[in-house]
């Protein structure tokens, strides 16, 4: 009934996609910076019978790629739904604001709420919460869900391997 997708946008900077390009039926479709060459694009789809709204970011910090919508069911609380994409080449001012934005959500939302994305963390142990550097932005971002009521655990076993199914899970 949901379906969140990030990088939307093509790394071909020529090949500029348009948002009613992605329409599907059934789906109201929120979208941010799809087209935009600056940023990889973020679509959320929510079943029209589930009466959703996008939210607009607290204005306390200047993180880019997130998209957050709210969720009302007829039989179900509230839930805010927010997808993230951090690229893997982030500067440290920009995790600085990604986990303000956190931060800011988990203050100011009521309900039940949902963060998923691509965080692109590859230093962090998901397994056991840890970074491979103390002073890495990797560790600041585990502190910064520690002091949250977070929850992680999605990774699959696939013949042995060991493949991260979603960059990251938290409800």
């Amino acid at each position: 009934e949901i379906i969140a997708i990030t990088e939307v946008n093509s790394k071909a900077k020529q090949n500029k996609m348009q948002e009613s390009e992605f329409n599907l039926e059934g789906y109201s479709a929120f979208c941010k910076n799809v087209g935009d060459v600056k940023f990889r694009g973020i679509i959320i789809y929510v079943a029209i019978e589930l009466h959703a709204s996008q939210i607009e970011v607290p204005s306390l910090t200047q993180f880019d790629e997130c998209l957050i919508v709210q969720i009302k069911g007829e039989k179900t609380n509230c839930i805010t739904l927010g997808t993230f994409y951090r690229s893997p080449g982030s500067s440290w001012d920009n995790d600085v604001q990604l986990q303000k934005l956190i931060t800011s959500l988990n203050n100011e939302c009521s309900g039940d709420m949902l963060l998923i994305g691509d965080f692109n963390y590859a230093g962090i142990d998901w397994h056991n919460w840890t970074a491979t550097n103390d002073n890495t932005s990797e560790n600041k971002f585990i502190d910064c869900l520690r002091k949250k009521t977070f929850y992680f655990n999605m990774l699959l076993n696939l013949q042995g391997l060991e493949i991260e199914l979603i960059h990251i899970f938290l409800t």
